[in-house]
């Protein structure tokens, strides 16, 4: 089973699994501008939700969650989701991984 989002507008909010017994495996991108370099985050252990915030606008969305921005879960065995992700973001980035 796989899920994918595109983000059509800016989005602030957290994707998360139904349970905390579910973790994530992989990594995902946020990127700037093509002028400025983006950083690609790697999933810690116990990581299960991805916390966006596009709508904060400006050099505010330090996670990703820009209009354009796509990331992609993908069930990969029991409790275990690949994530992939090229998110876009404004300011000092920072990773857009959490445990719940």
């Amino acid at each position: 089973t796989t899920f994918e989002i595109l983000f059509i507008d800016n989005f602030t909010g957290t994707i998360k699994t139904a349970s905390t017994d579910d973790k994530f495996v992989g990594a995902a991108t946020v990127g700037i501008t093509a002028s400025v370099a983006g950083k690609q985050f790697q999933v810690s252990t116990g990581d299960n939700e991805v916390n966006l915030n596009g709508e904060a606008g400006g050099s505010n969305a330090t996670t990703g969650g820009l209009k354009g921005s796509r990331i992609k879960f993908t069930a990969i065995a029991a409790n275990l989701y690949a994530v992939e992700g090229q998110l876009l973001g404004n300011g000092t980035i920072a990773t857009p991984f959490d445990a719940q």
